[in-house]
């Protein structure tokens, strides 16, 4: 500082001799008016501000505080497509210019009446998933500047939540840009066309006796697709789910178009094991065009959430599994506010929503009858039971397709298997190939030698198996 401080002096001194030299001014006042200008000039901020509100000042070229501000807070699920709408309201300008930042995120950096004096530190970049086997990286707060057009915008995320705040001339021009960024949101989401899973995050414990809910979660489905051969059902069946669910959504405009509503409910019930979670994901498969948004477990509390969601990216099947557990009868039910916010969703969906519901319950006795006994709200109830000998036939034939079939009596295994689930037929290849093993060939016996293991050293439990006599 001591050396720069003389430097500046110098050079102040030099401009004031001249001009005593030309006789303009006298040496003395001259020459201290050069001086006093140089220390002037050396205590002065040189370059780019160091505090975030400064920097704002600076590439704005006019102060943050003409402007207003607009702010809203969302999901933290939603951060990708937030910061990618964002970045398109913003415009392509080369004059666009990007900050990141690093502040305290609890406050508004853009509110005037916060003191953003602190240093902007860049803050850590973050993976976000963006598909099933995709992912993109970005700094999780970034501030976007327009000095021409005269509008910043800035996004962060914060403990569950993504903040986007957009400063501009006019609160409805505020507003109005808010609103774009939502709308384009939900339009590029990464979410739309894709199979996704809702869970509900852990409860978050602020203080004793008191907790704060979990937020919504979403993940990319990543199991192995569900073809037709991997199922087994009646002919009836199948053509009962292609006319109310596949045929809702694929053929939506010929229905609407001779005025057939397409708003459907579809309910499949059953006995564990016999393949209504495999069904549901075979038909996800089948709808390459639209949401899938699968909801199971404590996600289905936030069921207005899911419903939102669901009507934001539509064309949208939304999948509630083991929906009994939440959704059951109101006399034995803890949780009636969720039971009530689920009837309220049913009858708010319109009669040609982009919007089918697929629930899944292994206990159709549970479910509350206003559910399920009401029409509008249920408009088909499918049972899936065991299947027949030549569905079971079919199906060992599936899960049996890289063995030598020459000595398995297929009919012997088929009578021998009645009231088998598909679940029991899956595990019951698996624990005959174990024989095969011991016994150096595939055969019937295998069969029947599984059988037993299974069956005989499990008295009582043949129905926890998904196995009864």
């Amino acid at each position: 500082m001591q050396t720069k401080l003389i430097v500046f002096f110098l050079l102040g001194l030099f401009p004031g001799a001249l001009v005593a030299l030309l006789g303009w001014l006298d040496p003395v006042p001259a020459m201290g008016a050069g001086a006093a200008l140089g220390l002037a000039f050396a205590f002065f901020p040189q370059g780019r501000p160091k505090h975030l509100r400064q920097i704002l000042d600076f590439e704005l070229g006019y102060p943050l505080q003409d402007l207003q501000i607009v702010t809203n807070t969302h999901p933290s699920f939603r951060f990708v497509d937030l910061y990618r709408a964002c970045e398109a309201a913003i415009g392509s300008e080369q004059d666009v210019k990007k900050v990141e930042e690093h502040e305290d995120v609890r406050l508004s950096v853009l509110n005037p009446g916060y003191n953003a004096n602190g240093p902007a530190r860049t803050r850590a970049a973050k993976v976000f998933p963006v598909s099933p086997d995709e992912t993109v990286t970005y700094r999780t707060a970034m501030i976007w500047l327009a000095p021409a057009k005269r509008l910043v915008v800035r996004v962060y995320e914060f403990d569950r939540f993504v903040t986007v705040e957009v400063a501009a001339d006019t609160l409805d021009e505020a507003a109005r840009i808010q609103k774009e960024i939502e709308k384009a949101s939900f339009t590029n989401s990464i979410f739309r066309g894709q199979f996704v899973h809702i869970d509900q995050g852990q409860e978050i414990h602020v203080e004793p006796g008191y907790s704060v809910p979990g937020m919504l979660q979403l993940r990319f489905h990543e199991a192995d697709p569900v073809h037709r051969e991997d199922i087994v059902l009646e002919p009836k069946i199948e053509e009962a789910l292609v006319r109310n669910v596949l045929d809702i959504q694929q053929k939506r405009e010929a229905l609407q178009s001779k005025g057939i509503p397409t708003r459907r409910g579809v309910l499949l019930y059953g006995p564990p094991g016999t393949g209504k979670t495999f069904t549901c994901r075979y038909l996800a498969e089948c709808l390459t065009d639209t949401t899938i948004l699968a909801v199971s477990g404590s996600g289905l509390r936030n069921v207005t959430q899911c419903f939102s969601l669901a009507r934001s990216l539509a064309p949208t099947l939304l999948i509630l599994e083991d929906a009994d557990l939440v959704f059951s009868e109101r006399e034995r039910n803890f949780q009636n506010q969720t039971l009530g916010n689920m009837m309220d969703e049913l009858d708010g969906l319109k009669e040609n929503d982009r919007v089918s519901v697929l629930m899944t319950t292994n206990s159709i006795e549970r479910i509350e009858r206003a559910i399920r006994d009401r029409p509008g709200r249920i408009s088909q109830a499918i049972y899936l039971g065991p299947p027949s000998a030549p569905l079971r036939e079919r199906y060992l034939r599936h899960h049996l397709r890289d063995e030598e079939l020459e000595r398995i009596d297929l009919a012997k295994v088929c009578g021998i298997s009645e009231g088998a689930s598909q679940a029991f037929l899956i595990a019951w290849v698996h624990r005959a190939r174990q024989f095969a093993l011991e016994a150096g060939e595939m055969s019937t016996e295998c069969f029947s030698d599984a059988l037993d293991e299974m069956i005989e050293l499990s008295k009582g439990a043949e129905k926890l198996l998904g196995f009864s006599l």
